[in-house]
Order: structure tokens, then sequence, then C-alpha cells
């Protein structure tokens, strides 16, 4: 199979992984100073309405930032057979999609000092 997600687990730097999903860096940063895929282990196109698969990208973004980020669903994805997840920083200033009109789900952290 020639896909570049399922290839991306063979020979990328894994920063996160569990049953179900993989984290590495994203290669392009569009601007951004933090920017990586959360991939499903399991070569399925991505259902954006699977609220267990967006908790869980969400989940593992978490453990990546130590300040606010995006989490998008993939609706503008440039590999649609494969599922996988962006999540990046909120620094947009040279997004090349309009992310305003994505569909993401932002995190605010508030550390315990904040």
């Amino acid at each position: 199979m020639n896909c570049h997600i399922c290839n991306a687990y063979k020979h990328e730097k894994i920063l996160l992984d569990n049953e179900r999903f993989f984290v590495i860096e994203a290669k392009t940063k569009k601007g951004h100073n933090k920017r990586y895929m959360i991939c499903s282990k399991s070569h399925v196109k991505h259902d954006p309405t699977d609220v267990y698969d967006v908790l869980e990208a969400v989940g593992m973004a978490y453990q990546l930032f130590e300040e606010d980020f995006v989490v998008f669903n993939g609706v503008f994805a440039s590999i649609k057979e494969h599922e996988h997840f962006i999540a990046s920083d909120r620094h947009f200033e040279e997004e090349v999609v309009d992310i305003t009109k994505e569909p993401r789900i932002e995190v605010f952290l508030k550390r315990k000092n904040d």
C-alpha cells in the first residue's frame, strides 16, 4: 500500500503512541510554531462525526502543548483516505486555508498559577 500516513508510522519519529492513534510532527508548519498529525493506526477513511475519535485526538494533543491549541477535524485534509487530525498552536498568520471555515476544537489552557 502506498499511503503516506501508513508509511509515516514505519519511518517517522513517533511522539506519542497508543492502541488506536500515533502522533508525528507535521512536515509543513503553515505558519505555526507547532503542528502535529494525530493519525489512526488503521487505514480507514476519516469520519468527522465520530466523537470518540475527536476526543481521543484532543487528549493526545493536550499532552504536546503548554499553550492554547487547536485540533482540526480533517475536512480539508490533503490525505483523505487515512483518518487523521491536525493539532497546532493558535498562530495562523500564513495559513493556506482559511481556518475559520474548518470545523475545529479550540482548547484554551489555564494553568494552575494563571
